[in-house]
């Protein structure tokens, strides 16, 4: 559960800084208090006999894939394109698409948390990836954010609105 808002406040981070928070901010609430519901009900509403060990791994897939979907959504839809924002977008979608796979293995092969597979190893190193990948985009993006105030700032009269000296210099 703490991973699900872990996840959901990164993708809210992103989402901020690529000013679609607006448009994200309620998804991103709605599907990390679905999953949490889902998996601290789940026995409640179905219970099993022996035990569904498998059906958490399902609902925590679908659950962070669902987050991941939305992250690459919220940095892909900016109104600024760019390449960095790109990459991070093919990355989000790239996790997305890993923990989907993993809900289906979980729920179509009972697949836990300590079912060895190549999708588990697979979940794992991509997890890895998202932490590293994600902190250092996010360090570059808000960079890139900066820049472009300042660019605004060098070259529009804060008062009117209209391009200054040094902006009509260069055009």
């Amino acid at each position: 559960v703490l991973f699900y808002v872990g996840v959901a406040l990164v993708m809210l981070a992103f989402a901020v800084i690529s000013h679609t928070d607006r448009q994200l901010r309620a998804p991103l609430t709605i599907v990390a208090a679905i999953g949490l519901i889902a998996f601290v009900g789940w026995d409640f509403v179905f219970p099993a006999p022996e035990g569904s060990p498998f059906r958490y791994v399902a609902v925590s897939s679908l659950v962070v894939g669902c987050l991941y979907s939305l992250g690459a959504a919220g940095v892909l839809r900016s109104r600024h394109r760019s390449p960095l924002r790109k990459v991070l977008g093919a990355g989000f979608s790239a996790l997305a698409l890993c923990f989907f796979a993993r809900t289906y293995a979980s729920l179509a092969h009972g697949m836990t948390v300590f079912t060895p597979s190549v999708l588990q190893s697979l979940t794992v190193l991509m997890m890895l990836l998202a932490t590293i990948i994600g902190g250092v985009g996010f360090v570059l993006l808000a960079h890139e954010e900066s820049d472009q105030a300042i660019r605004i700032a060098a070259t529009t009269d804060p008062l009117t609105g209209l391009a200054n000296r040094r902006r009509f210099d260069e055009v």
